[in-house]
């Protein structure tokens, strides 16, 4: 084997390598962030043994899961700030104890009570816990260039366009990077989109299903 060919191939084994421990590394820490436990592979199942009663975990299990998870992430400074009940899973928000900033969103799945970071804005606009903050442009910043008024305005503007008799509820959750807010008919909530505070992009949220309820607070039933 001559020099250049070896050099090409070692190249080529190195490449390979980091590949190979790029995968690895996000496995382990599920979004492949170094450092970042943000998206860790938390399985509450043996602390609180959902899926025991062989159908969907309850509400107060979910709040117990939600609440584990919170409480292994990193610094402990966050708490529950919302937990909504959907056909397809139970959507939690976390917000930071010190700040009272809304931090991240998560999810948890009815059968087997697995947390995860919920997908979309969360992961992909989130500039302190999301998926892109590790880039040198992004930036975690409390203050935004759209407001909270614009937030839900650029969302009424957007459920209008769908013409699906949908409104946006007038306070938006400020997360890092961007707003969520409730969507209504009737004045009952029917689930939930999020607006970039930057873009102004209306991302909705389609994976949760049917709403079902509040867990505490108001439910929109009322």
């Amino acid at each position: 084997m001559n020099r250049g060919h070896w050099i090409v191939t070692s190249l080529v084994f190195i490449g390979l390598s980091l590949i190979v421990g790029g995968v690895v590394m996000s496995s382990a820490n599920g979004w492949g962030h170094m450092g970042n436990s943000y998206g860790m592979a938390y399985d509450p199942d043996e602390s609180v043994g959902p899926g025991t009663t062989g159908g969907d975990i309850s509400p107060a299990i979910a709040e117990t899961v939600a609440t584990q998870y919170l409480d292994l992430y990193r610094g402990n400074d966050l708490e529950i700030a919302e937990i909504m009940e959907f056909a397809n899973n139970f959507y939690v928000q976390a917000k930071e104890k010190n700040t009272g900033r809304y931090a991240f969103e998560l999810l948890i799945d009815r059968r087997s009570g697995r947390t995860y970071p919920e997908p979309g804005p969360n992961m992909m606009w989130n500039t302190k816990y999301g998926r892109m903050n590790w880039l040198p442009w992004v930036h975690a910043s409390e203050k935004m260039r759209i407001t909270p008024d614009e937030a839900v305005k650029l969302a009424q503007d957007y459920l209008n366009r769908n013409g699906n008799g949908l409104t946006a509820e007038p306070d938006a959750d400020a997360f890092y990077g961007y707003y969520t807010l409730h969507t209504m008919r009737d004045g009952k909530i029917t689930g939930m989109l999020s607006v970039n505070g930057e873009t102004g992009a209306v991302w909705p949220h389609t994976w949760h299903g049917e709403f079902i309820g509040m867990i505490g607070g108001n439910d929109g039933h009322d």
